[in-house]
């Protein structure tokens, strides 16, 4: 990954953990996190971004083999840089903000 998208991951990371309205989820080559050979594209939750050591607590949903796990945003943007078998595109992450409601 490019110290660019590094710096975009930190970024909206920052952003997100001082929202209450919002959420982050990364799709990730698992392997490259948690040294899995089988461990292909995955989606997780990030729980939380400590911005001080520039990582990421990333709430893993296959609690059988993981707990929720810290990764470095270097690390991170890294898996986030690999193709998808499918598309063909690099991964990344899906970041939900809530809108304030409108009033009729």
């Amino acid at each position: 990954a490019s110290d660019a998208s590094r710096l975009t991951l930190e970024q909206a990371l920052a952003e997100n953990e001082n929202s209450t309205d919002d959420f982050f989820v990364a799709n990730f080559l698992q392997g490259e996190l948690t040294g899995d050979a089988e461990g292909g594209g995955h989606i997780a939750p990030i729980a939380a971004y400590d911005s001080e050591k520039k990582r990421a607590l990333i709430f893993d949903p296959d609690r059988e083999w993981y707990e929720p796990y810290w990764v470095s945003t270097a690390a991170l943007a890294k898996a986030m840089a690999t193709p998808d078998n499918l598309s063909k595109k690099n991964r990344g992450f899906i970041w939900i903000k809530l809108r304030a409601a409108t009033k009729p």
